[in-house]
């Protein structure tokens, strides 16, 4: 019965504790009279997920609950922006592309925290071509008791902070660079690590797209032998629960819980990551149970990775506070930038993927089979690509 409560409570810490209704947020531009140096002429919204404008975090995990739009998102963004940019005679007219808007709210037990993150690319069009001229981003946070009610101004200063920013840039005197609409690049370039950055999710990285936060510090949290965690803070200026992945420009890490990250053992084909599943009072079967988890995730998430890793991997053992573990064991992870799947490094996955390779398949079968050698088998494969 133990075993079975303790496994609930895992998954709950995950998914949060219940469904939360959804927000409706309305803007409301009645009150902006900023005056730019140019207009806008049509708004082009690019962003991933347009069925919503961002999601809420509270308690231990973030829930299901989503930030929506009073009405058709893409039509009240598209409104808003031309709103806050109506035409004016003699200044040019320029074309918006709206890359990301997130807003979002961290319910803790004391404090509560609004965010809201803005990306905007400018171009200016010549014929049928677009030119770019920029993107801009803007952090917006707040800390208030009225959280809830207040997304829709958030939103609102996010996307005139990226409007200010780019007036006051040196766009007059930009050519611009040629938007090749043409190129969709889908494919994970594994030759070197994505730009520094914050990425909220794996597409954003798989795209080399990072929100524009270099005002972060990473520190360790806890170090022993066979894993190392570490903190990021964001300064403020993103809810750091939405944070999936991050890169410092030489290291890549990804979240495996609510607070800490791991940093990849190996970047390459496959991207190696080294961490803890629990095994509750030395019950071997309950890794079984993880691995079930992993597909069970995998079809709920659409393939998402981070929610995988999220799931399956602690960092810290004893990261559930009076609930205690007896036993835990190290397991290797690699992210298939080939197909975008999340796999267990087992003795049967290393047999397929060094099929092409016997040499490494019987060096590796000589060793202890250890994470370690693992990892050796991984570092040696993405050599070879």
């Amino acid at each position: 019965m133990k075993q079975i409560l303790l496994f609930l409570f895992i998954s709950l810490s995950s998914f949060g504790f219940c469904q939360m209704p959804d927000i409706i947020v309305e803007l409301n531009t009645d009150s902006s009279f900023t005056n730019y140096d140019f207009s806008c002429l049509k708004v082009i919204d690019e962003r991933a997920s347009k069925d919503n404008i961002g999601y809420v975090s509270r308690g231990i995990g973030k829930n299901n609950s989503k930030l929506i739009l009073k009405g058709e998102s893409t039509k009240i963004l598209i409104q808003t922006i031309k709103d806050l940019l109506p035409k004016r005679n003699n200044k040019p007219e320029l074309i918006l592309i709206l890359k990301n808007i997130l807003a979002s709210e961290n319910i803790g037990t004391q404090n509560q925290y609004g965010f809201c993150n803005a990306e905007i690319e400018f171009a200016r069009r010549k014929d049928t071509s677009l030119y770019s001229l920029g993107t801009f981003y803007s952090s917006i946070s707040e800390k208030s008791n009225r959280i809830k009610y207040s997304h829709g101004n958030r939103v609102l200063l996010a996307l005139e902070d990226c409007l200010m920013k780019f007036n006051n840039s040196d766009w007059k005197n930009k050519e611009g660079d040629l938007i090749d609409s043409s190129k969709k690049d889908t494919l994970f370039d594994y030759k070197s690590i994505p730009p520094k950055g914050a990425y909220f999710n794996y597409n954003r990285l798989k795209g080399k797209s990072a929100f524009n936060s270099e005002d972060y510090t990473i520190t360790i949290a806890t170090n022993s032998k066979n894993l190392t965690t570490y903190k990021i803070n964001f300064m403020g200026l993103i809810n750091p629960t939405l944070v999936k992945f991050v890169s410092d420009g030489k290291e890549l890490y990804v979240r495996t819980d609510k607070t800490h990250f791991i940093k990849s053992g190996s970047f390459g084909k496959y991207i190696y990551f080294q961490g803890k599943i629990q095994t509750v009072f030395g019950n071997p079967s309950y890794i079984k149970s993880i691995e079930n988890t992993l597909v069970i995730q995998k079809d709920l998430t659409m393939g998402t990775v981070e929610n995988v890793f999220f799931t399956a991997i602690i960092s810290d053992p004893d990261s559930y506070g009076e609930i205690r573990f007896q036993n835990y064991t190290v397991i290797s992870v690699v992210i298939d930038t080939e197909n975008s799947k999340v796999q267990f490094v087992s003795d049967i996955f290393l047999y397929k993927i060094t099929k092409q390779f016997p040499l490494m398949l019987k060096e590796y079968r000589k060793s202890r089979r250890k994470p370690a050698d693992k990892r050796k088998v991984i570092e040696a494969l993405n050599r070879k690509f």
